[in-house]
């Protein structure tokens, strides 16, 4: 178990891998909602670029279908109160992204992957440049490691897959926190029904439906 306080060992840890790799280093960070991924991951980038390794960070989030796909499915009015549950995302798109990373026919070029807008809520295609000489690649994002159908494959492409640990309790506060501050919700109970009926029932999927990490961090 490593501590979410000491991100200077897991910099170690990672780059031992790069130092002994030819090919680039591909980490999963994955986790339930609110359980910090997204700040790990900028904390981990900061790290190995001050450490001479040239560093990228991905997010799933870039791969939220747009707000326009999902009122066009059949089961719209679901998918639209669900969004951020695994089918409101495009696993697909995102797994060929992943399988480029060590792919000899991008090697030498640059690598497009999308990002996310909050405050429009929708994808920004081609907002994330990876270049040819980026050694290492953190994914974050909460279903890198379902079982499921084309997100179980994901495991195939990453070096190691970081799993963070945290209760429902705090992750509750910290979505209804991120929820206010993003002004996706507009009141406190409001926050608190959302976090409830939508991030930790996501939360409890992974939880159940998830292959084992590489290490967990607590």
């Amino acid at each position: 178990m490593y501590a979410l306080n000491d991100p200077q060992t897991l910099a170690e840890r990672v780059g031992q891998l790069a130092s002994k790799s030819s090919k680039r280093v591909v980490i999963g960070i994955a986790g339930i909602p609110g359980s910090g991924k997204t700040t790990l991951t900028a904390k981990m980038c900061e790290l190995m670029n001050q450490k001479g390794f040239k560093t990228q960070g991905i997010s799933q989030d870039g791969f939220h279908y747009y707000r326009q796909q999902l009122y066009l499915m059949k089961n719209s009015r679901e998918a639209i109160e669900r969004r951020g549950a695994p089918f409101t995302f495009d696993a697909v798109k995102f797994l060929r992204l992943v399988e480029k990373f060590n792919d000899p026919q991008y090697k030498d070029t640059e690598i497009m992957a999308p990002s996310f807008d909050h405050s429009k809520k929708d994808p920004i295609e081609n907002d994330v440049v990876i270049s040819p000489d980026t050694k290492i690649i953190f994914v974050e994002g909460n279903y890198l490691a379902l079982k499921d159908p084309v997100w179980k494959e994901l495991g195939g492409y990453f070096d190691e897959i970081w799993r963070l640990e945290v209760s429902m309790e705090e992750a509750k506060e910290r979505l209804v926190e991120r929820h206010l501050t993003a002004g996706i919700c507009a009141t406190r109970e409001e926050a608190q029904r959302r976090a409830e009926d939508n991030d930790l029932v996501n939360g409890v999927y992974i939880l159940e439906n998830s292959v084992p990490a590489t290490i967990s961090i607590s």
